[in-house]
């Protein structure tokens, strides 16, 4: 689709840590500013769960770092210091 060494990779790699950071941050604030101005048990319930699959998500993201080859490069890599 692009060609070999044709994007810039540092700028993708905090791009991305970017977004991690913000897909996980947003909805925690955005569901407790929520709570704080209109309680309601089903948002609560919404925060609770996803607070609870964050960790899941880490997990996840952790073995897929362990299957990739770059991983010994990739400063982004979860899996740095797994035997090869």
């Amino acid at each position: 689709m692009f060609k070999k060494n044709s994007g810039n990779y540092e700028l993708g790699v905090k791009l991305a840590g970017i977004t991690w950071m913000l897909a996980t941050l947003i909805p925690i604030a955005g569901i407790t500013v929520a709570l704080i101005l209109n309680y309601s048990p089903s948002s609560l319930i919404l925060l609770i769960l996803f607070v609870l699959m964050t960790p899941v998500n880490f997990i996840t993201h952790k073995k897929a770092c362990k299957k990739c080859k770059m991983k010994f490069i990739c400063p982004a890599s979860m899996a740095k210091g797994e035997e090869r």
